[in-house]
């Protein structure tokens, strides 16, 4: 497969991936999209988008010709690991912070509470403390430590980014392989399998002729 046949098979691929938040939605409600990684969370939705874009190259660099097979199984563990390394950090540090109209809000907590907190605010629980001081960085920062609300959002971030590049690189190593349950040999060229042809045998030839020869009725006999 040439790159120009690989980059036609690789709109499949990134539309799948993209696509594959949005449909989680259908499945779970609560599923978002992307991370929420507080007010200024542009710059870090660009670097996503270029990371998963620029990996879709990789397998077409990096993928041996043989043993493709192990390597999409390999992709698939790593897969497989790093997206339930996602959910568990998502599970524990994004808090769901509900509305009286029945809506949500989802906003990544620190570990860390700021010393400076007075009570009652001190012993709340992270959704009561949450809503109190609001949503935005400097309310956060009020409640939390800025260095443990940054550390937070960085895990959460790496592991949403490294689950989809994986995804990624495994569904653009099928798409290389091909058959992915057949030989991981490539069949021979047309041009090979008439290369390995071997010729007449000459020898053959003339002997045969010489008999038919011999055979013949003579006219003069």
């Amino acid at each position: 497969m040439n790159l120009s046949e690989y980059r036609k098979e690789l709109i499949g691929v990134q539309t799948f991936v993209f696509a594959l938040p949005v449909i989680s939605r259908f499945f779970d409600p609560r599923a978002m999209f992307f991370p929420p990684l507080g007010d200024a969370s542009g710059p870090w939705k660009f670097f996503a988008l270029a990371i998963v874009g620029v990996s879709a190259l990789l397998p077409y660099t990096l993928l041996p010709r043989t043993r493709r097979r192990v390597v999409v199984s390999v992709l698939f563990l790593l897969f497989i690991v790093s997206a339930g390394c996602y959910l568990s950090l998502h599970a524990k540090y994004v808090v769901t912070i509900p509305y009286s109209d029945g809506s949500s809000d989802y906003v990544i907590r620190g570990s860390v509470r700021n010393p400076e907190l007075k009570k009652p605010y001190e012993s709340m629980s992270d959704v009561d403390l949450i809503q109190h001081a609001g949503h935005s960085d400097e309310a956060l920062e009020m409640a939390y430590t800025k260095e443990s609300l940054l550390a937070n959002r960085s895990k959460v971030f790496c592991s949403y980014v490294g689950s989809l590049v994986l995804l990624e690189m495994m569904l653009g190593s099928i798409a290389l392989t091909g058959n992915l349950f057949g030989n991981d040999d490539p069949a021979p060229s047309a041009a090979e399998g008439d290369h390995d042809k071997s010729p007449p045998d000459a020898g053959a030839h003339y002997l045969s002729a010489a008999s038919d020869l011999k055979d013949a009725p003579c006219g003069n006999c």
